[in-house]
């Protein structure tokens, strides 16, 4: 699982659920910096119109808006602003070729129109052409470098293709544009993480939930990079305000069970990984790390309805860790009475290595 997520929602929406309330002003501010000055000679009612429509759009009434600028473009077919706008509101209504259409008219007419190339570069994350994506946003970044916009896009583009390094400099640029914005440095804390830079995670997660104490990936995220800088009596309470703020995720519960058993407290992480399964049945590792637990407190008989669970569930790489484990029930009926501190690790995939710290991609 991962937390934006991704792109941009709002008025300039992406496809990240998690940016969906932050960036809507700014949305609707680059659509008028951008398009100010193509503006300069438009009619009169067509202007008027369009600041309609972006009103509309600024409360997220989407087809309101479109219908406004669908009305400023029939008043001055060349406005290209109201154009633009419309193309852009299309791509967000799910109407993409149409959208699209529209914005490469406009490049025609004004190859100098960031808006439009940010345009294109939003149909083109809709059909999953990332590469094309890329490089409009690339253009757009190259004709108007002041708005954040286009960056936003590149660098969520970035992070999906893993490029850690590229991601961070142009999260960085966004947070220097955008300092109140919280979900910034969640997506800036997350490619420290993936960087192995622990420490700048840490900072980055922290400004999250300080700029918004009700970011569940903020506190949840925060979590597990205090566990991996042994900050493990810090990490809790960030757990559990992340069990409070999205009581139906499993991740929360699970990552407290880890870090209550690695502080040798059984009884809690019993209750934690119980949770962490009731909330996310088809989790093989839940199902696993509860029988583990269940061994360790001389339960065999539970622990092995737990591996029977794990098994139901397991894929056919996870297969193996399940059966491994339940060899070592069957041949000893309590288990070592170690505690082990073993560090969240950094995975391609937070699921592939067990019992890991879960961390959703913001």
């Amino acid at each position: 699982m991962l937390a934006w997520p991704f792109a941009a929602p709002s008025v300039v929406l992406h496809h990240h659920r998690v940016r969906v309330r932050a960036r809507s002003a700014l949305g609707v501010s680059f659509v008028i910096l951008l398009c100010s000055r193509l503006a300069q000679a438009a009619v009169p009612e067509a202007i008027a119109a369009l600041e309609e429509g972006l009103v509309h759009a600024e409360s997220g009434q989407l087809d309101a808006a479109k219908k406004s600028y669908e009305l400023s473009l029939s008043l001055d077919p060349k406005y290209e602003r109201a154009r633009i706008n419309l193309g852009i509101v299309e791509i967000l209504l799910g109407k993409v070729s149409s959208g699209l259409a529209r914005c490469e008219q406009a490049i025609v007419s004004e190859p100098g129109a960031a808006k439009a190339h940010y345009c294109v570069g939003l149909a083109r994350v809709r059909q999953k052409k990332n590469d094309a994506a890329a490089a409009a946003f690339a253009k757009s970044i190259e004709l108007f470098r002041e708005d954040p916009m286009p960056k936003l896009e590149l660098a969520h583009l970035h992070r999906q293709a893993k490029r850690w390094k590229e991601a961070v400099e142009l999260y960085r640029d966004a947070v220097r544009k955008r300092p109140d914005d919280p979900n910034l440095h969640v997506h800036l804390g997350y490619c420290y993480k993936q960087l192995g830079d622990w420490i700048a995670a840490e900072v980055e997660y922290r400004k999250a939930v300080q700029k918004d104490p009700t970011s569940y990936f903020g506190h949840l995220n925060l979590g597990v990079v205090l566990v991996r800088n042994d900050k493990d009596e810090e990490a809790q309470p960030h757990y559990e305000t992340a069990a409070e703020l999205e009581p139906a995720a499993p991740e929360p519960h699970f990552n407290l069970g880890n870090l209550h058993r690695r502080n040798g407290r059984l009884e809690e992480a019993l209750s934690a990984y119980q949770n962490a399964v009731k909330l996310g049945p088809k989790a093989s590792d839940h199902h696993l790390e509860l029988a583990r637990t269940y061994w360790r407190l001389g339960k065999r008989s539970e622990a092995r309805a737990s591996l029977e669970a794990a098994r139901k569930v397991a894929t056919a790489a996870e297969a193996p860790t399940v059966e491994k484990l339940a060899a070592q029930v069957e041949k000893y009926p309590v288990a070592p009475a170690t505690v082990t501190r073993s560090r969240p690790k950094v995975v391609k995939k937070p699921e592939d290595t067990k019992p890991v710290a879960r961390t959703p991609e913001p």
